[in-house]
């Protein structure tokens, strides 16, 4: 047994760096679900389970939702390929649950609308969907809220001083991403007054992540809400290039070439920018092989030999 399509739009958005997956933390709600009706799930267990969520039954009509989401038990996830994996299908029953008040399936037809999977792309659905959820403290609806007023398209207006509120939220609950992008905007003063040391000590707790290790090298650098410190803004950005960040890449690339922070060293120089120019596209690819092309005029045929030789077996995190 099928659903009927609903008329209402169905739409959905992307998180801050790309297509957003499910967090952790959602995936362990899911685990909450009742799945008593899943008990050696078959054709027969399915169609008794959408007649449930015919009926009304909220836990049946968010489970199937889940199913056609994943194709999966999120109970046990030896077991696979349930059903075949129908993101449309998916937010028909996350909406019939939502419409009744059911905040995980609010949550998860808002990371729907958030990503535009399997329903068109729409900001204001998204949020309109997510309130409920990030109202009642679910760290990643919170997140997703604030990701969703930096966005803008024809009928939608960012707001970043309403994005900084959400990710706050997230923030004092432990989401890296909520914290290391409260820290941007701070960084930068949107919407939010411009604070260099919190900025840092944001990007300071989530000093794994090599987009944080860049920023704190970047501040470093420049001596934003710290003393200028280019040892310390070398060794910052140069973690965040082993990890394979572009940006990082080239910044060190240029830092060997010019002996800041480090000792002058046009093979690390040429390495390091010929890595990023291989990840870049456009004017930006342009402009970093031309820099590379710069540091290649100053070196003999055996450096520039011995930094192609460092640059093929160059491999992250070594």
């Amino acid at each position: 047994m099928k659903a009927k399509h609903l008329s209402l739009p169905l739409t959905i958005l992307v998180l801050l760096t790309g297509t957003a997956q499910a967090s952790e933390t959602v995936q362990s709600a899911d685990q909450q679900f009742d799945l008593r009706v899943l008990t050696d799930v078959g054709a027969n267990e399915i169609q008794q389970l959408a007649r449930q969520a015919g009926r009304g039954d909220i836990v049946s009509q968010r489970m199937l939702g889940l199913l056609y989401l994943t194709g999966d038990d999120p109970r046990d996830p030896r077991r696979t390929e349930l059903v075949g994996v129908d993101t449309e299908e998916a937010a028909i029953w996350f909406l019939m649950a939502a419409e009744q008040g059911d905040l995980l399936s609010q949550l998860r037809l808002g990371l729907l609308y958030h990503d535009g999977n399997g329903v068109p792309r729409d900001y204001a659905e998204a949020a309109r969907w997510l309130r409920a959820p990030a109202e009642s403290g679910d760290v990643d609806a919170q997140t997703f809220m604030g990701s969703v007023f930096t966005r803008s398209s024809a009928d939608w207006e960012l707001d970043y001083e309403e994005a900084a509120k959400w990710f706050g939220l997230a923030a004092d609950q432990g989401s890296l991403g909520a914290i290391l992008t409260l820290a941007g905007l701070y960084h930068n003063g949107l919407g939010i007054e411009l604070d260099f040391e919190k900025a840092m000590e944001l990007y300071r707790q989530g000093s794994d992540n090599a987009t944080a290790q860049f920023n704190i090298g970047t501040m470093y650098r420049r001596g934003e809400g710290v003393s200028v410190d280019l040892d310390d803004a070398a060794e910052w950005i140069e973690r965040a290039a082993e990890q394979g960040h572009t940006a990082a890449q080239y910044e060190l690339g240029t830092m060997y070439f010019a002996g800041e922070g480090v000792r002058q060293d046009n093979v690390r120089a040429h390495m390091w920018v010929d890595l990023a120019a291989g990840s870049s596209g456009g004017a930006e690819r342009t402009s970093r092989i031309e820099m590379r092309d710069t540091i290649a005029a100053e070196m003999s045929p055996d450096e520039i030999a011995e930094a192609a030789e460092r640059r093929a077996e160059w491999q992250p995190g070594r």
